[in-house]
């Protein structure tokens, strides 16, 4: 299904972004985590965060950040 939503073409209506939902123990982590094997590590950035219902926006904001470096202003990109 990530496949199906991911290929989809980038629009106004579809960015490609996915969420997955659902209760403790539903594979959610493990799903993500095995699609994402299949990306060439040299090319394709991969930063796993994960959330709860104790997730404040600046701390995601400060994994986000942590992980980039100032290019221009409010612009970021990896070191």
């Amino acid at each position: 299904m990530l496949d199906c939503i991911l290929k989809q073409p980038k629009t106004n209506i579809c960015n490609r972004a996915v969420m997955l939902v659902g209760v403790s123990g539903t594979a959610k982590t493990s799903s993500i985590l095995m699609y994402s094997e299949k990306f060439n590590r040299e090319i394709m950035l991969f930063k796993r965060m994960n959330f709860s219902s104790a997730t404040k926006p600046l701390t995601f904001q400060t994994n986000v950040e942590i992980e980039c470096d100032f290019k221009m202003g409010k612009d970021f990109a990896p070191p």
